[in-house]
């Protein structure tokens, strides 16, 4: 077993030149499995995001609602991010031409959908479209971008490996606790992990992290939601493949540089 590499302060420091990797992406809620992938390309503090091959309990998009979704997601991709030097979402890099292909859909949607439950869907995903701020507020909700996006480059943890702090989730103030384990396992992968506490609420937020040793890439990851102690949903990343080039100094980059199935209207009919 080897020792977790950290840098200078205690902190998971990673600093990308360039990548490349692929996700298989899971979301367990109920009865219902969602399965995609995702592939994203990393150029220093900036990175392209591709999403494909959407299924659900493995089958393509069926029932009215997720057909919507699924249509209305499309707008989305291919997504470019600029992220700060914790790995968090900084702002989205092409913006005006997502905007531009969501109009082209929207309005085929509307021409599409005249059931009163899609044409609100259709119209609370516009708003949403429409501005810069509230779309950056749904990827950060969104499962896979809270997940992979959540901040966990570069940040000070004590010399026990461990720090607290408050992380806001859907609106809702969560006390997140964050612990590292010190020894890789045989792969030279070691794990991260980060628990959040919303006690007035009764609810809990797990995220694991299993991050390669010398680049911190992350390898698996998994977000659980508990509703009084029961499980709401389980949603995880598994890497597929990459090729990828790293940065091997230890000072940051500067700090510069949806789909959402999980919110389709529950009431719609096939």
């Amino acid at each position: 077993m080897n020792k977790v590499i950290f840098s200078n302060g205690n902190s998971i420091f990673r600093g990308v030149i360039s990548s490349q990797s692929s996700y298989r992406a899971s979301l367990q809620r109920g009865n219902s499995l969602l399965t995609y992938e995702v592939q994203l390309e990393q150029k220093g503090n900036s990175v392209q995001i591709e999403a494909k091959n959407f299924l659900i309990n493995n089958n393509p998009p069926d029932l009215m609602a997720e057909q919507l979704a699924h249509k209305a997601g499309q707008a989305l991709y291919p997504l470019c991010l600029s992220l700060n030097r914790q790995g968090d979402i900084s702002y989205i890099s092409n913006y005006e031409e997502i905007k531009t292909r969501w109009q082209k859909i929207y309005t085929k949607l509307l021409e599409y959908y005249v059931d009163a439950y899609s044409v609100h869907y259709i119209n609370q995903t516009h708003r949403s479209y429409t501005l810069h701020s509230l779309l950056k507020e749904k990827l950060e909700e969104n499962y896979f971008f809270f997940l992979y996006f959540g901040g966990i480059y570069n940040q000070t943890l004590g010399d026990d490996f461990y720090r607290e702090y408050t992380l806001r989730y859907k609106g809702v103030d969560f006390l997140f606790s964050q612990w590292v384990d010190m020894e890789t396992n045989e792969n030279n992968c070691f794990g991260l992990y980060r628990e959040g506490l919303q006690e007035e609420r009764d609810e809990r937020i797990e995220l694991r992290y299993l991050l390669e040793n010398k680049h911190k890439s992350i390898e698996e990851a998994s977000f659980s939601f508990f509703k009084s102690e029961k499980i709401d949903f389980l949603f995880t990343i598994e890497k597929l493949e990459e090729t990828a080039s790293f940065s091997t100094g230890e000072t940051p980059t500067e700090e510069r540089m949806q789909f959402w199935l999980d919110e389709k209207p529950e009431n719609l009919n096939h």
